[in-house]
């Protein structure tokens, strides 16, 4: 492991474009920090105690450049080391199990580690880089000299990050409700179903509500039935035709309903789609939906029949147009 300070901690900042910056701090990465600072859970605004730019400039200076190769960075169960930021590569979220289920990968821009910095609980995952890897790094006795207290509670910061809870910190079964919840929430095929209907929705899955697809893992397969569809809550998947690539998707702040189409039209699935990266999956299938759109059929029966029959035109149309086309 290489290692060095970005910026001596102690130094004074100073107003001007440059920010009092030596040449470690490139913009680039006073950017990336920046984005960390103000994504975590602290309060935002005027005055010390706050995420502002002035707090960031000061922060950023006490940040120390690190890079691994093939190493273990957080162990599951240890105390905190601090909050990390990707520069360049990615690190793996691993399973305590062998170290063999890789749980989520954090990418370049992304950062990890604040769990237990910020909410005084020990490593709650074991983290690797699966080759060269450049950090950024706040020491935990720093970031909590720095930043203000968290103004989130660990289950809504698990929830919003869709972290999966290793270290029974929380509620398992809460912490799978609240996520799937909120996912449902942004699905666009759910658009008109009130929160009792989702949450009637939510109850009748498994207790399980969100799986784990490893990477390479089938999601579903061109020409099986369409009996269900599968709600992709966190990470990248390929759909393909055969062997051939067609597109590759990966969530962001929304998830991505996959297989909508054939459950609405009964018709059976057009291509194949198999994870990317480990992802986070809702199944829910065709009888889920209609339990919860027959209970409540004011808002979720009259938006279930309108997603079905806008389905089903979208459908004859394109058959009408392959008719005229071809015939």
């Amino acid at each position: 492991m290489r290692h060095q300070r970005i910026m001596g901690g102690g130094v004074s900042a100073q107003s001007g474009s440059n920010r009092n910056r030596n040449a470690d701090l490139t913009d680039q990465l006073y950017q990336l920090i920046g984005r960390c600072l103000y994504s975590l859970p602290l309060p935002q605004g005027n005055g010390s105690q706050a995420v502002n730019e002035a707090l960031v400039e000061r922060v950023a200076k006490y940040f120390t450049r690190l890079e691994f190769e093939d190493t273990e960075i957080l162990k599951r169960g240890e105390p905190a080391r601090g909050i990390f930021v990707v520069v360049e590569g990615q690190v793996e979220v691993v399973s305590d199990e062998d170290n063999q289920v890789v749980l989520a990968t954090v990418a370049e821009g992304d950062f990890f580690g604040e769990v237990s910095t910020l909410f005084n609980v020990p490593t709650s995952t074991t983290v690797r880089t699966p080759g060269r890897t450049v950090l950024a790094a706040l020491r935990v006795e720093d970031a909590r000299k720095l930043l203000p207290p968290a103004n989130s509670s660990l289950l809504e910061w698990y929830v919003l990050r869709k972290y999966f809870d290793t270290n029974a910190a929380v509620d398992k079964v809460k912490l799978s409700r609240r996520k799937g919840l909120a996912a449902l929430r942004q699905v666009p095929m759910l658009q008109g179903w009130s929160d009792d209907s989702l949450k009637s929705l939510i109850m009748s899955l498994e207790t399980d509500i969100i799986l784990l697809y490893p990477p390479r893992a089938a999601v579903l397969f061109k020409d099986d039935p369409s009996e269900e569809v599968f709600i992709l809550v966190k990470g990248k998947v390929d759909v393909l035709d055969g062997k051939a690539r067609l597109a590759t998707l990966q969530t962001g702040k929304s998830p991505i309903c996959l297989g909508e189409e054939g459950l609405m039209t009964s018709g059976n699935r057009k291509m194949t789609v198999r994870a990317q990266t480990p992802c986070q999956i809702m199944v829910i299938k065709r009888w889920n939906f209609q339990q919860a759109s027959n209970q409540f059929i004011d808002d979720a029966g009259r938006a279930w029949e309108e997603t079905s029959d806008r389905w089903k035109r979208q459908a004859a149309q394109r058959d009408r147009n392959l008719y005229n086309k071809l015939g």
